[in-house]
């Protein structure tokens, strides 16, 4: 028969033991990077006083970064979680300089990010697999030094044009398994377009040309059903 003594006993272990969850999720919140910290990282890092739009970045006063230039919030009213929720960050074309700090992919919510024809901006990958929620990346005409850690769970579009990469075509790309989009010509990829290109089946528009591949054409690119753009020209496939 249980006493009195045990069921007290119990209840005080389970008390405690939730008090730990609380305590931990309240931690982790309170640790937790805020936007604006994250925007800050951003400006600080990318030699922010030099960019050709900075209106609204530099002023400390707000945290109303919805009216910064180059952002775009959720609409209100879309969804009530997502209000004054980061959207779109566009930067492109804007003088950035330096490397991307790893803390852009902790925005949270953020489903574009666009930082093309920044030609001076080293975009690294690290940490992207908090971008949950990432569904279009555009670095056209950045710096990539490594596909390493590229990690795009959602990712429906990428673009890569014209980012001078002396490498085979990157594995790392073959595993974006939601990608519909890709956009990598202008570059030097070399060797054989790889027959795992045929795994990626939501492909609908795959723009590899002006690159320097050669071979055959994989077989496996029969397997993209729902592929309604290949352009391959000027390389030298077989």
């Amino acid at each position: 028969m249980t006493s009195c003594v045990q069921i007290q006993s119990r209840f005080s272990v389970a008390k405690k033991a939730l008090a730990l969850v609380l305590l931990a999720a309240i931690t982790s919140v309170s640790t937790a990077q805020s936007i604006p910290e994250i925007l800050n990282i951003i400006y600080s890092a990318t030699n922010g006083d030099s960019w050709l739009d900075n209106d609204g970045w530099r002023d400390d006063t707000t945290n109303s970064y919805c009216s910064w230039s180059g952002i775009t919030c959720y609409p209100v009213n879309r969804f009530h979680e997502l209000y004054n929720q980061i959207e779109t960050l566009d930067l492109g074309s804007n003088g950035l300089i330096g490397a991307l700090p790893k803390d852009v992919f902790r925005i949270p919510f953020l489903s574009n990010l666009i930082l093309r024809d920044n030609p001076d901006l080293t975009i690294r990958f690290d940490d992207m697999q908090h971008a949950t929620m990432l569904n279009k990346l555009v670095i056209s005409n950045t710096v990539i030094d490594s596909f390493d850690n590229l990690n795009g769970p959602e990712l429906r579009e990428f673009h890569i044009t014209g980012c001078s990469l002396h490498m085979p075509f990157p594995m790392e790309i073959i595993n974006l398994k939601k990608l519909e989009a890709l956009y990598a010509n202008y570059n030097f990829f070399y060797g054989f377009i790889p027959d795992e290109i045929g795994s990626m089946v939501n492909m609908v528009e795959l723009y590899l040309l002006e690159n320097d591949f050669e071979g055959p054409i994989p077989d496996s690119i029969g397997n993209l059903v729902n592929l309604e753009i290949l352009a391959l020209s000027d390389n030298s496939l077989a």
